[in-house]
C-alpha cells in the first residue's frame, strides 16, 4: 500500500526502496496487454489510485476493481464495460481512433499535469505487440514521471541521474538485467548479484548487463547510476507471451 511522502515501492514480488526520490501519491495505469493476475492486480491496487487505458478497463472488470479514470478512443475496450465504469463514478475522456498518440501515452501527459506528480505504476504493458511495448517503455521515459513497468512475471524501473535503489526480493528471480535507455549510462554500481558492477559504463549499442543472478541470501541487492537513462529488468517466470 502507498504511503504519503513515500520513497518505497511495494510489490509482492519485490521492494524497492529510493534513497533521494519521494513522491506524494502512486497510480496504477492498467493498459491492454498481458494482463496481470487478477489477485495480483488486486493486491497492487491498494492504496493507489487506479487509472485505465482503453481495453484495461475490461481487465480492471474482470478483477471487480472500479477506476476513477479512463482515458483513450475506447476501439479495442468492451462499450458495455467502459458504460460500467462510467456508471461507477469513473471519469472518461474519449479521444478519436484517428490520433497522433496511444492510449498509455494520452494517459502519462495528463498524469505529468497533476499536482502533485505522482509515481506511476503501468500493468498490462508486456506481452502482445511489441510496438506498444516500446511506446509505452519509451513514452513513460520521456514523461520524465518516475515510474514502473510490472505484472507478476515481469517489472521493469526506470532510474536516472543520480538515483540510488536498495531492493529486497521476496521473491527470487530467474534474472535480473541492466538495459541502457540512454546512449550511455556511467558510475553504475550493482551489488548482491553474481556478476557485481563497480563505477560501470553501459551503452546502449552493446547490452551485455543482461541475466545476473541474484546471490545474496537475504534476497537484497543495490543498484545506483550516475549519469544517464537505465532500466533494471526482473523476470520471475518465463512468459508465454
Amino acid at each position: 500500500m502507498a504511503a504519503s511522502g513515500s520513497n518505497r515501492i511495494n510489490l509482492p514480488e519485490i521492494t524497492l526502496s529510493f534513497a533521494l526520490r519521494h513522491w506524494e501519491s502512486e497510480v496504477l495505469l492498467v493498459t491492454g496487454g498481458r494482463p496481470p493476475a487478477i489477485g495480483w492486480l488486486r493486491e497492487v491496487a491498494i492504496g493507489r489510485t487506479l487509472w485505465c487505458a482503453d481495453h484495461g478497463v475490461d481487465i480492471c472488470r474482470m478483477a471487480d476493481i472500479r477506476p476513477v479514470h479512463l482515458i483513450g478512443d475506447a476501439d479495442s475496450a468492451d462499450a458495455n464495460t467502459w458504460q460500467w465504469a462510467e456508471a461507477q463514478g469513473a471519469v472518461s475522456e474519449k479521444f478519436s481512433p484517428e490520433k497522433d498518440f496511444t492510449d498509455t501515452e494520452l494517459a502519462l501527459q495528463k498524469m505529468s499535469d497533476e499536482s502533485p506528480v505522482p509515481f506511476v505504476f503501468i500493468t498490462g504493458a508486456f506481452g502482445g505487440r511489441l510496438d506498444h511495448a516500446f511506446s509505452t517503455l519509451y513514452s513513460l521515459v520521456g514523461s520524465n514521471l518516475s515510474g514502473i513497468l510490472a505484472d507478476e512475471k515481469e517489472l521493469l524501473l526506470i532510474l536516472r541521474n543520480g538515483d540510488t535503489i536498495d531492493g529486497k526480493m521476496n521473491k527470487i528471480p530467474l534474472a535480473l538485467s541492466l538495459l541502457p535507455l540512454s546512449a550511455q549510462c556511467v558510475g553504475v554500481n550493482l551489488t548482491g548479484t553474481r556478476w557485481p558492477l563497480q563505477n560501470a559504463s553501459l551503452n546502449q549499442d552493446c547490452p551485455n548487463a543482461v541475466s545476473n543472478r541474484l546471490v545474496s541470501t537475504d534476497g537484497h541487492f543495490s543498484l545506483s547510476l550516475k549519469e544517464g537513462c537505465l532500466a533494471l529488468y526482473v523476470c520471475w517466470q518465463a512468459p508465454l507471451s
